[in-house]
């Protein structure tokens, strides 16, 4: 049997690969999805990688087995968000002219939505973006288209790093003025500096694999002589972005995920000199040195964003600062987020096992909300439960998170010995994981391109541990 890599692209192959790197770039650009005119793009982008998989399915045959069984957990959300939208809980009514919910009677013993369009709008979002990924494992071949939607993720969101640092230094608003941002903490064309920060702690993770393994593989040709230092450089400019941004959290992720492949790479460098000791010092300190320049470069750029952003982190924690709730109490800077996890946790236990529906969590967590704004006391509202994983919970229950989780159970376990053995694999899944870490105290996955991101990264280095594996197996 030809080793893959001497079997020739399928035009069906080289479709998925356009359609995957297409959909990435399209979505980051317009606003990273969450712009009310970029439903539409979104949705035709959604149903053609529908088609595809269909289409890709119906052309399998050795492994068609397999890709059904990777497949049971999103069949298992897609009944439990439809049986629970036939199956509403609460009917709209308009109550002295304001639309108001009405409790109805519903199957206790099924799932229920609380509001039945919203969970056939988010399941249909949903479905597009893990199905657009999911084609990577069962309709690419080849580790080089694997690395060419790699480099195209890598190039796009160094782009972006770029406009949004020369936009944050000009002081201009989203766009460069030319668009009103609803949220006054944006970077680049992302609304959020966090979802931002979450996208560039994926794509650095995706570089840093890119540039170890034009290192290690046996046909390099040096340190200068090929790709290395041009993906270093871009991964720079990545990571940079990211305290510029003024994204405390991402930061923080960041630091970890560079430190990690800081250490790597003198292991690695300690190990090419293993002979000579002098030369294997000279080298240590050079990478220590030129880390050191490149951090307080960052620094430097962005002195007074980042110089505030501390003083802002100490007033928070003092209690003099707009995250207090009540003008005349002094509160920790995590109470609010504590009692709104704590309010959340109230909401699941009203309905632990199949949740109030499929996109229903800012609706619906009004019921439990105990917060007040400082605005008369009002009700503080709130669109997200700052913690994925909690909104889960809360909308889908413990039965449609665990199903939720075996969305990628299947296709990692079967690579469980090789993923993280590789470079190449190994960095984008630590960003992955980190990535999935974060969203217990944050909201990352509310952005539509990073969660896109985070599954395209996931299924192209699961594929590509596949390839690998089969390859090492066929040559043995």
């Amino acid at each position: 049997m030809p080793a893959p890599s001497s079997i020739r692209a399928t035009l069906l192959e080289r479709t998925v690969t356009w359609h995957v790197v297409g959909s990435v770039v399209l979505i980051t650009w317009m606003f990273g999805g969450m712009i009310h005119w970029a439903r539409i793009p979104i949705l035709i982008l959604g149903i053609t990688g529908m088609i595809l998989t269909s289409f890709l399915l119906y052309r399998s045959q050795s492994n068609r087995s397999r890709y059904f069984i990777w497949l049971s957990p999103f069949a298992a959300v897609n009944i439990l968000a439809i049986v629970s939208a036939f199956n509403p809980g609460f009917a709209k009514i308009v109550f002295y002219g304001q639309l108001s919910l009405r409790p109805v009677d519903f199957i206790p013993f099924l799932p229920s939505s609380s509001i039945p369009e919203n969970t056939w709008r988010k399941l249909w979002l949903m479905n597009g973006l893990y199905l657009t990924a999911f084609n990577i494992l069962i309709g690419i071949r080849h580790r080089r288209l694997l690395r060419l939607i790699a480099y195209f993720i890598l190039i796009n969101g160094t782009i972006l790093a770029i406009f949004g640092t020369l936009q944050k230094l000009a002081g201009t608003g989203l766009i460069y003025g030319v668009v009103r941002s609803p949220n006054s903490a944006f970077f680049s064309t992302f609304i959020y500096h966090n979802h931002w920060g979450a996208f560039a702690v994926l794509t650095t993770g995706l570089g840093i694999g890119l540039a170890s393994h034009t290192l290690s593989t046996k046909h390099s040709q040096g340190f200068w002589s090929g790709p290395q230092f041009t993906l270093i450089f871009l991964v720079f400019l990545l990571a940079a972005s990211v305290p510029l941004s003024t994204s405390r959290s991402c930061t923080v992720l960041m630091g970890v995920l560079v430190l990690v492949a800081f250490f790597y790479a003198v292991h690695r460098v300690r190990r090419y000199y293993s002979t000579d000791l002098r030369a294997q010092t000279t080298a240590t300190v050079s990478m220590i040195s030129v880390g050191i320049v490149a951090v307080l470069s960052v620094y430097m750029l962005g002195k007074p964003m980042i110089d505030q952003r501390i003083r802002d982190t100490f007033e928070q924690i003092k209690g003099e600062n707009h995250y207090a709730l009540i003008d005349s109490e002094r509160k920790f800077y995590g109470d609010s987020r504590f009692k709104l996890y704590g309010d959340t946790v109230d909401m699941i236990k009203e309905r632990p096992i199949f949740g109030w529906g499929l996109g229903n969590y800012s609706t619906m967590f009004a019921r439990s909300n105990s917060q007040a704004s400082l605005l008369k006391r009002w009700p503080k509202h709130y669109r997200d439960a700052h913690s994925d994983w909690l909104e889960a919970l809360a909308e889908q229950g413990i039965v449609g998170t665990i199903a939720l989780f075996g969305l990628i159970v299947g296709p990692l376990y079967h690579v469980r010995k090789v993923i993280f053995k590789y470079p190449i694999t190994a960095f984008p899944m630590l960003a992955v994981a980190s990535l999935a870490a974060y969203a217990f105290v944050e909201f990352p996955f509310a952005n539509t391109a990073v969660c896109l991101t985070f599954w395209v990264i996931t299924f192209l280095s699961i594929r590509h541990a596949m390839i690998t594996q089969v390859m090492q197996s066929e040559y043995k």
